[in-house]
């Protein structure tokens, strides 16, 4: 639906502002006007960090810090919707002696339309091979003598098993392609929270956002594909296999808290609006359209504001 909207707004000379959700907590949406294409990560990941820089506002640190903490102490209010609870989430097995590393991977349902990036591997929606590569260099490296491991995949694969048990089945190959060169890792529950793999591991790969809430949880980590705060320096950027590899041989020290601001921030400043969600659907699937389109997008003809 977006594509095809995108296709036609420029077709017809229409300009087109996107409205990006960025979340619900307690039955209210927060969405972002972004001026930019929502699929091009690099481009709004520089329009975040321009706007903050740009905020002039004494309290742009607390906002965005009471947002950091609300993220770690609540989590990503989308995670209840995959019926993750933080209260409720189950231990990990702690570390032993070694140091110990987690990957962080995201559903594969979440790259498809995104522009390609400079930052981080491509394509994104293909991890479990770039995860059967890594394998293979850390066991031609001996670094499996060095390292626990630990594999996260996202709650997406429980919650929405049906939609991706093709990702899944290919992820389960992997896994034991894993196992059968030798390397031995923990493979976490995917409702556990991430805060919790986090506080015991000592380096962090992450194809998305657990990559910047590591920085802020004084983490040294590595993002491994496109996001909103890919160009905001706080976080290490793996574009490649032998990066990753790198990064293990060499652990970086945490990045600066600070530069997590601007995405956090953005999350509560950058021309937020906040609504009740509309979740009519009355009239079946054509109500159920009208109804994603109300909340994902508005497009703005000649000084006219139109709801689709």
């Amino acid at each position: 639906i977006a594509r095809l909207l995108i296709a036609i707004a420029k077709e017809q000379s229409i300009t087109v502002r996107w409205l990006e959700y960025f979340g619900k907590r307690e039955n209210r949406m927060t969405y972002i006007a972004l001026p930019v294409d929502i699929f091009d990560f690099d481009a709004m990941s520089n329009y975040i960090l321009e706007a903050y820089r740009n905020c002039q506002d004494p309290k742009k640190e607390w906002i965005a810090e009471e947002c950091l903490i609300d993220r770690v102490n609540c989590g990503d209010p989308s995670l209840t919707k995959w019926g993750v609870d933080l209260s409720e989430s189950p231990s990990v097995v702690a570390k032993g002696e070694k140091m110990a590393a987690a990957f962080f991977f995201s559903s594969e349902d979440e790259y498809p339309a995104i522009k390609p990036s400079i930052y981080g591997f491509n394509p994104p929606n293909e991890q479990f091979n770039a995860f059967s590569h890594i394998c293979e260099r850390i066991i031609e490296e001996g670094l499996q003598d060095r390292y626990q491991f630990f594999v996260k995949l996202h709650p997406r694969y429980i919650a929405e098993k049906a939609k991706l048990n093709h990702a899944q089945r290919q992820w389960d190959l992997a896994l034991t392609r894993a196992r059968q060169l030798g390397l031995n890792f923990e493979l976490v529950d995917p409702l556990a929270s991430a805060y919790k793999v986090i506080a015991e591991v000592d380096l962090v790969f992450s194809y998305g956002s657990t990559a910047w809430e590591a920085t802020y949880l004084r983490k040294p980590a590595v993002l491994m594909g496109p996001n909103f705060f890919s160009t905001h320096d706080c976080v290490y950027i793996a574009n490649s296999i032998e990066d990753v590899i790198t990064y293990l041989k060499n652990p970086p020290n945490p990045k600066p808290i600070v530069n997590c601001y601007p995405y956090a921030w953005a999350w509560r400043e950058l021309g937020n609006k906040v609504q009740e969600f509309n979740q009519d659907a009355r009239g079946g699937l054509p109500w159920l359209m009208a109804s994603t389109l109300k909340n994902r997008f508005y497009s703005h003809i000649q000084g006219l504001t139109i709801d689709f």
